[in-house]
């Protein structure tokens, strides 16, 4: 047991030096192209160029990845399921579980586009270990700090334009954007630890003294649903008596004008129906 603990501990310790963008798209043959884009904001502030990621795996760092200040990634990575697993700030960690964001590379002759990705992080502001030594440090590792969600943003135009400027190649892309929400709770990609700080939610009135606050995320089948941080209100329309601002203005008409919704993936919540 002692021998399986230093052994972690020196791949935890070890694992620092993180890749950076590629220069050249020579690869072994069981590995393929990954492009994306990232954006890490941590309570709000972007610390992308700042940040680690870690892909497939956390132990010996062989795919962490250093993002730029442009936020593109250009990595490689092996054929077969892959995943994000870890995103490091500073010396603050959080280990994603594995269906988190969760993709699959086909082709090893192809580029595969993962989507322009956003971490929503909230966490403490500093970090200070109250454990020592090698266990402390295991400990410190396996523990996350604050919490997070990832959204996805296909924009693979874009992204493949900036891709084009630095290589030239006829490789064929796969779009396998990640499987995870829309950012559109995300106003101005600006995030609240708190709830009741965030300007943009709206309070929804219901009949029977019911209530919740949260962002609209889609009208289906006369069934309203409001999203607030991790949880997702459902309710009936014809329950609904109005829908105000942080101003105390009625925007329920504006609000229930809204057609453009992406959509929803209920693993991600606590439903509740009201």
């Amino acid at each position: 047991m002692k021998l399986s603990i230093i052994f972690l501990s020196v791949l935890i310790l070890t694992a620092c030096v993180a890749n950076k963008q590629l220069t050249t798209l020579q690869r072994e043959p069981n590995e393929s192209i990954i492009v994306g884009k990232i954006k890490v904001l941590y309570n709000g502030n972007d610390v992308t160029d700042k940040s680690y990621l870690c892909f497939n795996e956390r132990a010996t760092g062989k795919y962490d990845y250093k993002p730029d200040s442009t936020g593109y990634i250009i990595t490689k990575l092996p054929v077969g399921d892959g995943f994000l697993s870890r995103i490091t700030y500073t010396n603050i960690i959080y280990n994603l579980p594995k269906d988190m964001a969760l993709f699959h590379v086909s082709d090893s002759n192809k580029i595969h586009y993962i989507g322009d990705l956003t971490v929503n992080w909230v966490g403490p502001k500093s970090k200070i270990s109250g454990m020592f030594g090698l266990v402390g440090a295991i400990i410190d590792e396996l523990n996350n700090d604050g919490d997070l969600e990832v959204y996805a943003i296909n924009n693979q135009n874009e992204t493949m334009k900036y891709f084009y400027n630095k290589f030239q190649t006829d490789m064929e892309v796969e779009n396998i954007v990640l499987n995870v929400p829309h950012p559109d709770s995300l106003s101005h990609h600006k995030i609240f630890a708190e709830i009741n700080d965030n300007p943009n939610l709206l309070s929804f009135n219901l009949k029977k003294n019911k209530s919740c606050k949260g962002l609209l995320r889609m009208i289906k089948k006369e069934t309203i649903f409001v999203e607030q941080g991790k949880k997702l209100y459902v309710f009936k329309q014809k329950n609904l008596i109005s829908i105000i601002d942080q101003d105390g203005n009625d925007v329920t008409e504006e609000i229930l004008q809204q057609t453009d919704f992406k959509r929803i993936n209920f693993n991600r919540y606590e439903v509740i129906h009201l």
